[in-house]
């Protein structure tokens, strides 16, 4: 997967199932999995799995079900449910704790692209396949107020108890740095668990922040609609602005980067609008804010 080799990829990445935290949880229904039966007519189930972001990135194949005949019900983490709820592609939209009701097949999310067949050539490629109401994103501009400098939201950690957090968070003091390097940018915080210590840096740097008023993916998402660009690690506000399709800039530690990030470029295929921005050596997380520095003195908005 890492290489682009989806072809071959998809099948092995099953392996995930008997693998650390996966292994023994994948769901057992009476119902049949999906592995390409016809659907047309049907209703399927698409089971979420791991973490926010992930299903972020994969419920884009749920318009793949939908343009096949088929009534699709999503189960995903709580988190996510406001977010989904008024898709015109999905019929119900529940978390792991609730019914879904009744359904005739059901597939994990991340076992879509594979059924589908999706390679590098193939993969869909949409600006932008989730939305946010109209009226929730002009109550955030309505509390940022006029603009008068570009607007940067940013994300520096993923979950702070996630072990993989170590690898792909990068340090409170770096981002911070950049921020206090660059003040002719107006900086809004997207990081909903700074702890107080962060905010009060964060306040002295003059960052803007909305403590207590990000609740949900929604409330995230349209904020995220009234910047210019995001800058974030790899974490779930990465993928829900790309999926968004706002200008995202992912910083990734080169030697722990994740499979869809592929190896060497500097764009992603599952996002048009991200860009990539990876360690140049291990722990080497100042040449990639410098690196993103560069890039927004030529950002014209």
């Amino acid at each position: 997967l890492a290489m682009g080799d989806y072809k071959a990829g998809w099948p092995a990445y099953e392996a995930r199932w008997q693998y650390e935290h996966l292994d023994g949880t994948l769901p057992q229904y009476q119902q049949p999995r999906w592995t390409g039966q016809d659907i047309k007519g049907k209703t399927i189930l698409i089971q979420g799995e791991q973490g926010h972001g992930d299903n972020i990135q994969f419920i884009r194949f749920a318009w793949n079900l939908h343009e096949m005949g088929a009534k699709v019900k999503v189960k995903v983490t709580a988190g996510l449910v406001p977010l989904l709820k008024d898709s015109n592609v999905l019929a119900t939209v529940v978390d792991y704790s609730q019914d879904v009701g009744d359904f005739d097949y059901w597939v994990p999310i991340m076992s879509l692209p594979g059924v589908l067949g999706i390679t590098l050539d193939n993969l869909p490629r949409p600006v932008s396949y989730l939305t946010v109401s109209q009226e929730k994103q002009q109550d955030w501009l309505q509390q940022l107020g006029p603009k008068t400098k570009m607007r940067i939201g940013f994300v520096w950690s993923g979950r702070r108890d996630a072990w993989l957090n170590t690898h792909k968070g990068m340090p409170f003091e770096t981002m911070l740095d950049l921020i206090l390097r660059n003040p002719q940018y107006e900086w809004i915080n997207l990081q909903i668990d700074a702890t107080e210590e962060e905010t009060n840096k964060l306040a002295q740097a003059g960052v803007t922040m909305f403590p207590g008023s990000i609740n949900n993916f929604v409330d995230t998402a349209a904020l995220i609609m009234a910047m210019d660009v995001i800058i974030s690690v790899d974490t779930a506000v990465a993928h829900l602005s790309a999926a968004l399709g706002r200008p995202t800039w992912i910083a990734l530690n080169w030697f722990a980067a994740c499979w869809r990030w592929l190896t060497v470029r500097d764009d992603c295929p599952w996002y048009g609008t991200a860009r990539l921005f990876r360690q140049p050596a291990m722990d080497d997380w100042n040449s990639v804010t410098k690196k993103v520095e560069q890039y927004l003195s030529w950002m014209k908005v």
